[in-house]
């Protein structure tokens, strides 16, 4: 086993030649007899730092640190499993190795199981998640039913009265203001356009639309309304201004939009806190604070503390002990290390792992480690061997050209040029033999390499062997 490392770590050695002329290897002197020579295929190479057949390739490595990532982990919980099996998948169809297609067809059924795995996964954790839902919306109407009553329970009944009764003058002052503002904006029309009938009409056909602001500045116009300008507006306001000045003579017509876009902005703040906006589009309530709102509020408020006091009022530190409670119940109720930010179950937290575990046989949930047919074949020795031989092979078959030597059954070659000043050489006769020319320090190449010449060493098999037992060690290296 020593001696496979040792000749796997070959290091790069500098030699040069002066030319390109014929030489030789004595393969007699290596005890390779004739006959030997002639049954078996003899392949030359020069290795040098970009290209080295010994080396591991990097499709290689990665095939085998992936593998080994995804053995070692968690199917369920780890968050890049589907996309670690889609990369190995793409790694070995690359190969274009025959056998790799026997990986290749387990990892295919892994992605299957994997989907299979998580479509029953996510109906157990629906089911679940319904009953937490169901569970927390219980607690949660309790809580707001208790905050309900203590809000309530705090103020007297002279708050409620006394709150009533200054609402309702708001309103009545309020409306005023809002009736004020229509008339001004008539008087001010009519002042203009000197037709009473015109001026009516306008104000009484002045229309209001909201959109939501989704950006820092609004669009000038939405459809056939154009922006009303309304200074640190949280929303964008439009009004119907081409209809309303449709009729009106070309020498007003400026006057008139002026009229119209300034006392339009007067109404809007005086409607809106009188009475708040409802778009009839969205069937949604804006300025929900509005003075009516308020005063909605505030009666109901009394009213709702009537009924709760009809007999005798419950007591308020009771029903403060009892929220406190509540809170903690809910609090303890869901396993936080279970469910996200949102209170939704995250299938890939280790908690929920954990559970399953614990509900695997009672749920009858038929799952399975997608990667065990994968993890049988990569702890296989016959077909990792079957696999790494042709990977070797192909090693060996696609080295590059300009890097190979033609060597002859009588040993003579000739070593191609390369730009390369630092090489060995490497002269393979499969499967028998390899014998290595690996000189330490700087040497012109020998006319005839022999047994005998200085920095040669030999191994006994070929190439293919010693790449494909490099192979074998890295992929078993970390199981």
């Amino acid at each position: 086993m020593n001696k496979f490392r040792y000749f796997a770590l070959i290091s790069i050695i500098t030699t040069t030649t002066a030319c390109d002329v014929e030489r030789k290897v004595d393969f007699e002197s290596f005890s390779l007899s004739p006959n030997e020579i002639k049954a078996n295929d003899i392949h030359g190479f020069i290795i040098t730092n970009t290209n080295n057949p010994l080396a591991i390739p990097q499709t290689f490595n990665q095939i085998q640190q992936i593998s080994s990532k995804l053995l070692n982990s968690d199917w369920l919980s780890s968050p890049n499993y589907a996309s670690d099996i889609n990369k190995l998948l793409l790694l070995l169809q690359e190969t274009q190795l025959t056998d790799a297609q026997f990986f290749i067809n387990e990892l295919e059924q892994a992605k299957r199981t994997y989907r299979t795995n998580l479509l029953r996964i996510n109906a157990y954790a629906q089911t679940l998640q319904r009953a937490i839902d169901k569970t927390s919306l219980r607690y949660n109407n309790e809580i707001n039913e208790h905050e309900r009553k203590i809000a309530l329970l705090t103020h007297s009944n002279d708050y409620y009265l006394n709150k009533i009764a200054i609402l309702e003058k708001q309103i009545q002052v309020q409306q005023q203001k809002f009736f004020d503002t229509r008339n001004d904006f008539y008087d001010h029309l009519n002042k203009v356009v000197k037709d009473p009938v015109t001026a009516f009409n306008i104000n009484d056909n002045l229309n209001f639309e909201l959109k939501e602001k989704k950006t820092p500045t609004c669009e000038r116009f939405w459809g056939d309304y154009e922006l009303l300008n309304i200074k640190g507006a949280k929303h964008c306001t439009y009004i119907n201004l081409d209809a309303l000045v449709r009729y009106i003579a070309l020498n007003n017509k400026e006057q008139v939009i002026n009229i119209i876009q300034t006392d339009a902005v007067k109404v809007w703040h005086e409607m809106t806190y009188l009475n708040g906006f409802y778009d009839t589009k969205t069937n949604k309530h804006y300025f929900v604070n509005n003075l009516r709102s308020q005063l909605i509020h505030a009666q109901n408020n009394y009213a709702d503390k009537q009924t709760l006091c009809r007999r005798k009022c419950p007591s308020l530190l009771a029903l403060e002990q009892q929220l406190v409670k509540l809170k903690e119940d809910k609090l303890n109720l869901i396993d936080k290390a279970l469910v996200d930010e949102n209170n939704k179950i995250n299938i890939h937290s280790v908690a929920f792992s954990q559970l399953l575990k614990k509900a695997f046989t009672s749920e009858n949930l038929g799952l399975s480690d997608p990667l065990t047919g994968f993890a049988t074949l990569y702890r296989d020795p016959q077909i990792v061997s079957a696999f790494t031989t042709e990977y070797a092979h192909k090693i060996i078959d696609t080295y590059p050209k300009e890097y190979t030597i033609s060597v002859s059954q009588n040993g003579n070659y000739i070593k191609p040029k390369i730009k390369d000043r630092e090489y060995s050489l490497y002269f393979s006769v499969e499967p028998s033999c390899s014998i290595i020319y690996q000189p330490t320090e700087a040497k012109s190449l020998p006319k005839v390499i022999t047994s005998k010449t200085n920095h040669v060493q030999t191994k006994d098999c070929g190439l293919e062997k010693v790449i494909e037992h490099n192979l074998k060690q890295k992929w078993f290296k970390y199981v």
